[in-house]
């Protein structure tokens, strides 16, 4: 019986330390990108910026009735549609490419009550925060370290200021988003200076230059500088992130690879050639063409 004690008590303080380990990691990547982004698709569509670095937090308010161009190939849909697209194809992740997209900032999560609901002309609320107990019963890609993060950051930050931020004036006739316009009035922003301080050269490489595009636009959106997209070859391996010329890991590669879930490589010998960066996007071409 005391060998049992002492083994579960053993596992216990393993898993303890690994849970503990697992959490320093979460919050050493957004302390590095200096953003923690979500969106709650609902009745009322938020997308939320929070600032772990200077608290300059915003709240933007997506109209469900306005339209802009859905990520993976999709066209033109409402806001308030792409719930049902993403439960339609069985793949959730539509809401991640696709508002990124559109705002030029990495989100990182969702939550949903009903994704195959389709919001339309609902009567305005009231603006609120995201509460605790919405963290806990609202679907959502967060794993079980993730959300014990998001709930302790969760109580100090419901406690600051939203900034408000209306995309209405970017709407055309049409009740499109003009994407060109708000990605110029949202420039600077939501920069990272963690990132961009390190100004790497980046080079993306892509098959199909919409999905280069926009994947420039959310990397500019936090202030990575990017040199060009360039064409390359049909692949749908995984996607890549080479740092030239370096002996460890620059902080913008390791956000690359960990935001996109890319593969690394480390190339020593390449220290003359001016791309510091070079981004092969591979398999992310479908996802966010």
């Amino acid at each position: 019986m005391r060998k049992l004690l002492l083994s579960l008590s053993t596992i216990t303080i393993v898993l303890l330390s690994f849970f503990i380990l697992k959490l320093k990691q979460i919050d050493n990547f957004y302390k590095t990108k200096g953003r923690l982004n979500f969106i709650v698709y609902s009745p009322q569509f938020y997308v939320y910026s929070y600032d772990l670095v200077n608290n300059v937090d915003y709240l933007i308010k997506l109209e469900t009735n306005l339209k802009f161009d859905v990520a993976g190939g999709f066209g033109v849909y409402e806001v308030g549609s792409v719930g049902k697209i993403a439960y339609l194809e069985k793949n959730n992740n539509i809401l991640i490419t696709s508002f990124s997209g559109l705002l030029g900032l990495p989100i990182d999560y969702y939550f949903y009550n009903d994704i195959n609901q389709v919001y339309r002309n609902f009567p305005q609320e009231k603006i609120s925060v995201l509460g605790l107990w919405d963290v806990i019963a609202l679907k959502s890609n967060l794993g079980f370290a993730q959300r014990i993060y998001f709930l302790s950051k969760l109580v100090d930050i419901n406690k600051r200021n939203l900034k408000f931020l209306s995309l209405n004036r970017f709407v055309n006739e049409e009740g499109v988003i003009e994407d060109d316009l708000l990605a110029n009035d949202l420039q600077g922003i939501f920069y990272s200076s963690n990132l961009s301080y390190e100004d790497k050269l980046i080079v993306i490489y892509s098959w199909n230059y919409l999905a280069g595009q926009r994947i420039s636009k959310v990397l500019e959106g936090i202030g990575l500088n990017v040199f060009s997209v360039n064409k390359s070859v049909e692949n749908s391996g995984s996607c890549l992130v080479v740092d030239n010329g370096v002996e460890e890991r620059s902080k913008t590669a390791d956000f690359l690879v960990k935001y996109f879930n890319c593969d690394y490589e480390l190339d020593l010998q390449n220290k003359d050639d001016f791309v510091e960066i070079e981004f092969y996007l591979n398999n992310l071409v479908e996802q966010w063409r």
